[in-house]
């Protein structure tokens, strides 16, 4: 069976026999030929396919992984930095989660987000009891408003079946902006282990900094959109000119899912402290990889397809000003008020009055003696 039938943008669906020999051929010759095969609308910028990093199927060679952040981990010993990333990460790493979190694991942390009703996961197991992929469907974000309290104030959770922690636990509102980044760093012995993510919750809008800042890291980024809902996205930003992350709106709007994965890097950062250069440090870091889902159907059965462009800009309110009155209006009004002759004897009496000024204004003496002293006249 092709599995590739269905692709979007394409009639006849791909025809793997020239990708099956891909060690024979530059990935950017296969991108290229696979390419050919999708209409313009449903292909990515072309930028995006400069920093997509190498496709590990020929699915990926149209929807590729791009990278969009690094999370620092720790700093590492030189003696370790000529190892590979693999080999340092499991040195360092404990079940591939963070070693300054540890004895907590991924699933303390997902316990807190299940919890507080704020993600709910769903994972497909392989053989041997790994994970193959994941879902997780964010239903809420608690702010530090709705956390009733003390920030430091401690709940309990009696945690679900999956998770080895048999006893009762604690976690405050530092641990729940934790969970968010803890609870998504599993990965199989295989390295193919990816996330599906998307907001099930149309009524998030209101979004405390600490998650605009998550969604930074492992959040959906415009670059991955197919140019037909880029195009859609643009008109969103020009119809929300007011609004702050377009990007996380749209997405949480419109409930678009994104497939992320992550693997480690070692890059020396520059580092500089009043003059001291401390760039020769090497340092682990977690790379965040997002791509689109290409089975998403945008403009079926979806948000859009109901709701169009959203718009939440505020209603201007009405103008206060009253309209100036033109002349013609005011004699239209006087005329209503008096008769012909009265307004007659009225308009003569004005312009009487009006001359006997101007003849005032004329003949007053001029002050020689200031206008010539006078540097601007």
């Amino acid at each position: 069976m092709n599995k590739d039938k269905d692709r979007p943008g394409t009639s006849k669906g791909y025809d793997p026999k020239s990708y099956r020999s891909a060690f024979e051929k530059d990935e950017k010759i296969l991108r290229e030929e696979a390419l050919k095969a999708v209409p313009e609308e449903n292909k990515l910028r072309e930028d995006a396919y400069k920093i997509a990093v190498k496709s590990a199927s020929t699915k990926e060679y149209v929807y590729p992984y791009i990278p969009i952040s690094t999370i620092w981990i720790s700093p590492i010993e030189r003696k370790y930095s000529h190892l590979s990333s693999e080999e340092v990460m499991n040195f360092y790493l404990k079940n591939f989660t963070d070693p300054f979190v540890f004895p907590k694991d991924f699933l303390y942390y997902q316990e807190i987000l299940i919890s507080t009703g704020s993600v709910q996961f769903d994972s497909t197991s392989r053989s041997g009891g790994e994970w193959a992929f994941s879902k997780a469907f964010i239903h809420r974000v608690i702010t530090p408003e709705q956390w009733e309290g003390d920030l430091y104030r401690v709940k309990e959770i009696q945690p679900e079946s999956r998770n080895p922690h048999k006893s009762k636990f604690y976690f405050n509102y530092f641990d729940y902006i934790k969970a968010w980044d803890i609870a998504f760093c599993y990965e199989n012995r295989q390295r193919k282990h990816s996330w599906f993510i998307q907001f099930k919750d149309q009524k998030i809008i209101n979004f405390p900094n600490w998650f605009i800042c998550w969604f930074a890291n492992w959040g959906l980024y415009p670059i991955i959109l197919p140019h037909k809902i880029r195009n859609i996205y643009e008109d969103f930003v020009k119809t929300n000119e007011t609004m702050k992350n377009h990007g996380l709106m749209f997405t949480a709007l419109y409930q678009i899912p994104w497939i992320v994965k992550w693997d480690v890097v070692i890059i020396h950062r520059s580092l500089q402290k009043l003059g001291e250069d401390f760039s020769n440090i090497p340092y682990l870091g977690r790379r965040i990889l997002i791509k689109w889902w290409d089975k998403f159907e945008f403009f079926k059965d979806s948000v859009f397809s109901i709701k169009g462009i959203i718009n939440l800009e505020p209603v201007k309110p009405p103008s206060q000003e009253k309209p100036q009155k033109q002349v013609t209006d005011i004699l239209k009004e006087l005329l209503s008020k008096s008769s012909k002759q009265e307004l007659k004897q009225q308009l003569k009496e004005i312009l009487e009055s009006s001359d006997d000024e101007d003849m005032s204004q004329s003949t007053e003496p001029v002050d020689s003696m200031q206008e010539a002293q006078d540097p601007f006249l």
